[in-house]
């Protein structure tokens, strides 16, 4: 172990943490390599998201929101009604941890849109 490692080049470590953060900037679409000096292209600003107005009563409590008609049931109450009894489980509806009752059935939150109910 009194052994010094002269070697030269990258190491393993270097290696692989350079293959993750790569790997990072592939998967979120962030641009590695912008083209030459001077050519860089303007960056066009993102349009916000659609919202819709939605009205929900839960425990005899009227909530009216604005969301994105994407949001489920879950993050809707979650996330934006700050009613954290139903949890966000799975993701999947496998686990259960999400059902809500709706007009006395019960449904998983996490698969049921907001805008739908």
């Amino acid at each position: 172990m009194t052994e010094t490692d002269n070697r030269n080049g990258p190491t393993r470590r270097a290696v692989l943490e350079g293959g993750v953060a790569t790997g990072v900037l592939l998967a979120t679409g962030i641009p590695v390599y912008a083209g030459p000096a001077g050519a860089v292209a303007a960056a066009a600003s993102p349009t916000p998201a659609p919202t819709m107005p939605i009205s929900l009563r839960i425990n005899a409590n009227d909530f009216a929101v604005e969301l994105d008609p994407r949001t489920t049931l879950l993050d809707a109450l979650r996330n934006h009604l700050g009613l954290t009894g139903s949890k966000k489980g799975c993701d999947h509806g496998q686990c259960g941890a999400c059902t809500v009752l709706v007009d006395g059935r019960r449904i998983n939150s996490c698969l049921t849109l907001a805008a739908m109910h």
